[in-house]
Protein backbone atom coordinates (compact mmCIF):
# COMPACT_ATOMS: atom_id res chain seq x y z
CA UNK A 1 0.00 0.00 0.00
CA UNK A 2 1.34 3.43 -0.92
CA UNK A 3 1.30 6.01 1.86
CA UNK A 4 1.50 9.78 1.78
CA UNK A 5 1.94 12.47 4.41
CA UNK A 6 -1.07 14.73 4.92
CA UNK A 7 -0.89 17.40 7.68
CA UNK A 8 1.84 15.46 9.41
CA UNK A 9 -0.12 12.19 9.40
CA UNK A 10 0.72 9.15 7.25
CA UNK A 11 -2.41 8.07 5.34
CA UNK A 12 -3.10 5.75 2.41
CA UNK A 13 -2.17 7.51 -0.81
CA UNK A 14 -4.94 8.70 -3.09
CA UNK A 15 -5.22 6.60 -6.25
CA UNK A 16 -3.52 8.21 -9.21
CA UNK A 17 -5.39 8.90 -12.41
CA UNK A 18 -4.81 6.11 -14.95
CA UNK A 19 -2.74 7.10 -17.99
CA UNK A 20 -5.06 7.86 -20.92
CA UNK A 21 -2.49 8.34 -23.70
CA UNK A 22 -1.58 5.50 -26.06
CA UNK A 23 1.98 4.55 -25.09
CA UNK A 24 2.83 1.33 -26.97
CA UNK A 25 2.02 2.85 -30.37
CA UNK A 26 3.64 1.65 -33.59
CA UNK A 27 4.44 5.26 -34.53
CA UNK A 28 7.58 7.28 -33.78
CA UNK A 29 9.86 4.26 -34.00
CA UNK A 30 8.43 2.73 -30.80
CA UNK A 31 7.70 -0.66 -32.40
CA UNK A 32 11.00 -2.56 -32.45
CA UNK A 33 9.45 -5.27 -34.64
CA UNK A 34 8.96 -2.81 -37.52
CA UNK A 35 11.52 -0.08 -37.05
CA UNK A 36 10.69 3.54 -37.77
CA UNK A 37 7.51 3.56 -39.87
CA UNK A 38 6.41 7.21 -39.72
CA UNK A 39 8.46 8.01 -42.80
CA UNK A 40 6.73 5.24 -44.78
CA UNK A 41 3.63 5.95 -46.83
CA UNK A 42 2.41 2.38 -46.38
CA UNK A 43 2.96 -0.15 -43.64
CA UNK A 44 4.15 -3.49 -45.00
CA UNK A 45 2.05 -6.53 -44.00
CA UNK A 46 3.61 -8.66 -41.24
CA UNK A 47 2.05 -11.91 -42.56
CA UNK A 48 5.04 -14.26 -43.07
CA UNK A 49 3.44 -15.91 -46.13
CA UNK A 50 3.01 -12.54 -47.82
CA UNK A 51 6.48 -11.37 -46.79
CA UNK A 52 8.02 -14.46 -48.36
CA UNK A 53 6.09 -13.81 -51.60
CA UNK A 54 6.74 -10.08 -51.96
CA UNK A 55 3.48 -9.01 -50.25
CA UNK A 56 1.49 -10.25 -53.25
CA UNK A 57 -2.05 -11.30 -52.27
CA UNK A 58 -2.36 -13.29 -55.49
CA UNK A 59 -0.68 -16.18 -53.63
CA UNK A 60 -3.89 -16.44 -51.55
CA UNK A 61 -6.10 -16.04 -54.62
CA UNK A 62 -4.34 -18.98 -56.29
CA UNK A 63 -4.91 -21.11 -53.20
CA UNK A 64 -8.67 -20.54 -53.50
CA UNK A 65 -8.58 -22.38 -56.85
CA UNK A 66 -7.70 -25.65 -55.09
CA UNK A 67 -10.78 -27.92 -54.98
CA UNK A 68 -10.36 -28.92 -51.33
CA UNK A 69 -9.61 -25.38 -50.14
CA UNK A 70 -12.51 -23.91 -52.12
CA UNK A 71 -14.98 -26.49 -50.80
CA UNK A 72 -13.93 -26.12 -47.16
CA UNK A 73 -13.92 -22.32 -47.34
CA UNK A 74 -17.36 -22.28 -49.02
CA UNK A 75 -18.71 -24.53 -46.24
CA UNK A 76 -17.37 -22.15 -43.58
CA UNK A 77 -18.83 -19.07 -45.30
CA UNK A 78 -22.24 -20.68 -45.86
CA UNK A 79 -22.44 -21.74 -42.21
CA UNK A 80 -21.79 -18.18 -41.06
CA UNK A 81 -24.05 -16.46 -43.59
CA UNK A 82 -26.80 -19.02 -42.97
CA UNK A 83 -27.11 -17.94 -39.34
CA UNK A 84 -29.97 -15.57 -38.59
CA UNK A 85 -29.13 -12.05 -37.54
CA UNK A 86 -31.08 -9.17 -36.04
CA UNK A 87 -30.23 -5.72 -34.71
CA UNK A 88 -31.56 -5.30 -31.17
CA UNK A 89 -32.30 -1.99 -29.53
CA UNK A 90 -29.91 -0.73 -26.88
CA UNK A 91 -31.37 -1.35 -23.44
CA UNK A 92 -33.06 -4.65 -24.33
CA UNK A 93 -36.57 -4.94 -22.90
CA UNK A 94 -36.30 -1.52 -21.27
CA UNK A 95 -35.18 0.18 -24.49
CA UNK A 96 -36.28 3.72 -25.10
CA UNK A 97 -38.54 4.46 -28.05
CA UNK A 98 -35.70 6.18 -29.94
CA UNK A 99 -33.46 3.11 -29.49
CA UNK A 100 -36.20 0.79 -30.77
CA UNK A 101 -36.77 3.04 -33.81
CA UNK A 102 -33.02 3.14 -34.53
CA UNK A 103 -32.76 -0.66 -34.38
CA UNK A 104 -35.81 -1.04 -36.64
CA UNK A 105 -34.34 1.47 -39.11
CA UNK A 106 -30.98 -0.37 -39.22
CA UNK A 107 -32.69 -3.77 -39.66
CA UNK A 108 -34.59 -2.33 -42.64
CA UNK A 109 -31.40 -0.87 -44.10
CA UNK A 110 -29.45 -4.12 -43.86
CA UNK A 111 -32.30 -6.13 -45.38
CA UNK A 112 -32.62 -3.62 -48.25
CA UNK A 113 -28.93 -3.86 -49.20
CA UNK A 114 -28.86 -7.69 -49.10
CA UNK A 115 -26.50 -7.80 -46.15
CA UNK A 116 -26.03 -11.59 -46.42
CA UNK A 117 -24.49 -11.18 -49.90
CA UNK A 118 -22.09 -8.46 -48.71
CA UNK A 119 -21.26 -10.40 -45.53
CA UNK A 120 -20.44 -13.53 -47.55
CA UNK A 121 -17.97 -11.54 -49.65
CA UNK A 122 -16.48 -9.84 -46.60
CA UNK A 123 -15.77 -13.28 -45.15
CA UNK A 124 -13.00 -13.62 -47.74
CA UNK A 125 -11.17 -11.28 -45.36
CA UNK A 126 -10.64 -14.37 -43.19
CA UNK A 127 -8.63 -15.83 -46.03
CA UNK A 128 -6.58 -12.71 -46.81
CA UNK A 129 -6.28 -11.32 -43.27
CA UNK A 130 -8.50 -8.29 -43.85
CA UNK A 131 -11.58 -7.24 -45.76
CA UNK A 132 -12.68 -3.90 -47.20
CA UNK A 133 -16.16 -2.80 -48.26
CA UNK A 134 -17.34 0.59 -49.44
CA UNK A 135 -20.57 1.94 -47.97
CA UNK A 136 -22.68 3.71 -50.56
CA UNK A 137 -24.79 6.33 -48.77
CA UNK A 138 -27.92 8.07 -50.02
CA UNK A 139 -29.41 11.18 -48.48
CA UNK A 140 -32.92 12.54 -48.30
CA UNK A 141 -34.12 15.73 -46.62
CA UNK A 142 -34.37 13.95 -43.26
CA UNK A 143 -32.23 10.78 -43.38
CA UNK A 144 -28.98 9.25 -44.50
CA UNK A 145 -29.47 5.69 -45.68
CA UNK A 146 -27.21 2.82 -46.65
CA UNK A 147 -27.96 2.32 -50.36
CA UNK A 148 -25.45 -0.49 -50.99
CA UNK A 149 -22.36 -2.24 -49.63
CA UNK A 150 -19.72 -2.91 -52.29
CA UNK A 151 -17.02 -5.35 -51.19
CA UNK A 152 -13.69 -4.40 -52.73
CA UNK A 153 -10.58 -6.46 -53.55
CA UNK A 154 -8.43 -6.37 -50.38
CA UNK A 155 -5.15 -6.06 -52.26
CA UNK A 156 -6.28 -2.72 -53.71
CA UNK A 157 -5.82 -1.21 -50.25
CA UNK A 158 -3.02 -0.66 -47.77
CA UNK A 159 -2.68 0.98 -44.39
CA UNK A 160 -0.61 4.00 -43.40
CA UNK A 161 1.59 4.25 -40.29
CA UNK A 162 -1.34 5.52 -38.20
CA UNK A 163 -3.59 2.68 -39.42
CA UNK A 164 -5.42 4.86 -41.96
CA UNK A 165 -6.96 3.02 -44.91
CA UNK A 166 -5.38 3.90 -48.28
CA UNK A 167 -6.56 3.09 -51.80
CA UNK A 168 -3.66 2.12 -54.08
CA UNK A 169 -4.03 3.56 -57.60
CA UNK A 170 -1.84 4.03 -60.67
CA UNK A 171 -1.61 7.76 -59.93
CA UNK A 172 -0.97 7.18 -56.23
CA UNK A 173 0.72 3.77 -55.82
CA UNK A 174 1.62 4.63 -52.20
CA UNK A 175 -2.04 5.20 -51.45
CA UNK A 176 -4.73 7.83 -51.22
CA UNK A 177 -6.21 8.19 -47.71
CA UNK A 178 -9.87 7.22 -47.62
CA UNK A 179 -12.49 9.38 -45.87
CA UNK A 180 -13.91 8.41 -42.46
CA UNK A 181 -17.23 6.53 -42.19
CA UNK A 182 -17.03 5.49 -45.85
CA UNK A 183 -15.42 2.04 -45.58
CA UNK A 184 -16.14 -1.04 -43.50
CA UNK A 185 -12.91 -2.88 -42.71
CA UNK A 186 -11.96 -5.74 -40.46
CA UNK A 187 -8.81 -7.66 -39.64
CA UNK A 188 -8.51 -11.36 -38.92
CA UNK A 189 -5.89 -13.75 -37.62
CA UNK A 190 -3.45 -11.39 -35.98
CA UNK A 191 -2.45 -11.85 -32.36
CA UNK A 192 -2.21 -8.08 -31.77
CA UNK A 193 -3.61 -4.68 -32.82
CA UNK A 194 -0.31 -3.44 -34.31
CA UNK A 195 -0.79 -4.96 -37.77
CA UNK A 196 -3.90 -3.64 -39.57
CA UNK A 197 -3.50 -6.28 -42.31
CA UNK A 198 -4.16 -9.28 -40.06
CA UNK A 199 -2.89 -12.72 -41.01
CA UNK A 200 -4.73 -14.77 -43.62
CA UNK A 201 -5.74 -18.40 -43.30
Amino acid sequence: MDLEMVNGVLVPARPRMAESREIATTADGRDITRGYVDSLSLLPPMDPVLQSRGADYRVYEELLRDDQVAACFAQLRLAVVGAEWKVDAAGGKTAKRADRKAAEFLNEQLAAVDFDRAFDKMLYGLFYGHGVAECMWSRSATQTKLAAIKVRKARRFGFGPQGELKLLTLKQPLGEVMPPRKFWTFQYGGDNDDDPYGIGL
